[in-house]
């Protein structure tokens, strides 16, 4: 039949015919809206718990029905939680479920078939006591969709204190036949950096094989680990021109992780490193080796490192522990030859104290006294420094010293603040041979580049 040839009258039959039809499939569509609906909040409670391994607890009273953009019952607010040795831990809230149902039979309220379900606005909170009933979770098959959208995840200790916070756009876990693997997707932010996280839960190779993204600093993350050896895996971490091979140990019994390097290079410059974490209470010793070190790069031209102190260092009361750097070779410098960098985090305190820096051919900087602190969103650092004289020769030969300004010098003190922000330091309290300087003692003298540092010392020794 071609619709040119249809008269008006045979028009009008099929265009009532099309919308009866339709409105025929909305009625359908909204028989469940007449459900029963404490059998209803029985039903869906019991399908999810079976079908997806969550338990859900919400009242009768926050469940709406939906026939767009798909049919789907929607529950305002819930507490999730995880079965743990036939008991449910709580994992957080939920401030809407939706839960898609299947078009196939929707005459019969038992026969309710779920497709699949979207948890959003979740806070989840990740800690010690139910870390491993969502690992149990997430291996085991999930034949239907879970999506996680608009959610926080809460990284917390064992004592609950919040170490970081994850804000999650949209997550999905679905198992996937074809590579007998969980898949888990997750696009989100961690200190305000975006990132792509995936993770292949493979049934048959028993092996878990993730991948992370920070696109902004270039930082790619891939870890691979044995499923039935969880806590002993390998991984490689690529960061702009830096390469980490890792081995990971976990100490289930003693509550330690240890991370050793394999083969690792920056800007092909050999690392050595181990990083061991107690996690109960947390505390970590981090021990780093670089045959070559370039200071500018690392402490005046990174913001990334600048940002992760800010935002996670700083005044962060809960985080204790140690990060002893060394190198025997600092690269493109004027100043120095080699570092021991010694950074203590002690109950929101960050100090350098017992720093050593070498300056070339002349002596030993000692660090004492100091903080760093994050002062109007700028990192701050002050403290005594104690430069130890070796060669006097070499001191003046590098500033420029004239001959009659020289003296017998062994020792030089002074009261530093440096803003790693800005890239400039103030110099004050300064004594030479443990003498005072009234010039130079009291005033603040600001330096901001390497010209205006030999000139002030080129002053000091003027006066």
């Amino acid at each position: 039949m071609k619709f040119s040839k249809l008269n008006n009258k045979q028009v009008k039959y099929l265009v009532i015919s099309i919308i009866s039809i339709f409105l025929l499939y909305l009625f359908y569509l909204s028989i469940p809206s007449i459900y029963n609906v404490s059998k209803v909040h029985g039903e869906l409670k019991k399908l999810i718990k079976t079908e997806f391994g969550i338990s859900l607890k919400f009242s009768p009273k926050d469940i709406d029905y939906s026939i767009f953009p798909y049919p789907n019952y929607r529950i305002n607010k819930s507490k999730i939680s995880l079965k743990k040795n036939g008991q449910d831990i709580e994992l957080g809230e939920i401030n809407k479920i939706k839960i898609f149902i299947g078009q196939g039979n929707l005459f019969q309220q038992k026969k309710i078939f779920i497709k699949n379900i979207v948890l959003e606005n979740l806070n989840l909170y990740v800690n010690n006591e139910n870390y491993k009933v969502i690992d149990i979770f997430l291996k085991n098959k999930k034949n239907k969709r879970i999506s996680f959208d608009k959610s926080i995840f809460f990284i917390q200790n064992n004592v609950k204190d919040t170490l970081a916070i994850l804000t999650i756009k949209n997550s999905s876990i679905l198992y996937d036949k074809k590579t007998s693997s969980n898949i888990l997707k997750v696009n989100g932010k961690i200190f305000n950096l975006p990132f792509k996280y995936t993770s292949h839960i493979n049934f048959y190779k028993k092996e878990i094989v993730s991948n992370l993204k920070i696109k902004k600093i270039n930082l790619n993350l891939k870890n691979i680990s044995n499923y039935e050896n969880f806590y002993n895996a390998k991984n490689e971490l690529n960061f702009f021109r830096s390469k980490f091979l890792s081995e990971i140990d976990y100490n289930l019994k003693n509550k330690k992780l240890k991370i050793n390097s394999l083969n690792s290079d920056t800007e092909k410059i050999k690392l050595k490193y181990n990083l061991v974490f107690e996690l109960n209470p947390f505390e970590f010793n981090f021990n780093l080796f670089a045959e070559d070190f370039n200071f500018k790069n690392f402490f005046v031209e990174n913001n990334l490192l600048e940002q992760i102190v800010k935002n996670f260092f700083t005044n962060n009361t809960i985080l204790n522990g140690k990060i002893f750097f060394s190198s025997n070779s600092a690269v493109k410098n004027k100043l120095f030859e080699s570092v021991i960098l010694k950074t203590n985090f002690k109950d929101g305190i960050i100090d350098f104290n017992k720093s050593i820096f070498k300056m070339k051919k002349i002596g030993l900087i000692n660090i004492k006294n100091s903080q760093l602190d994050n002062v109007d969103n700028e990192l701050i650092f002050s403290g005594d420094l104690f430069l130890n004289i070796d060669s006097s020769k070499e001191f003046y030969k590098l500033f420029l010293i004239s001959k009659k300004n020289r003296v017998d010098l062994s020792q030089i003190s002074f009261k530093l603040i440096y803003n790693l922000t800005t890239n400039n330091f103030i110099i004050n309290e300064l004594k030479i041979n443990n003498s005072i300087n009234k010039s130079f003692y009291e005033n603040d003298n600001n330096i901001n580049s390497w010209i205006r540092l030999r000139n002030f010392v080129m002053e000091v020794f003027d006066n």
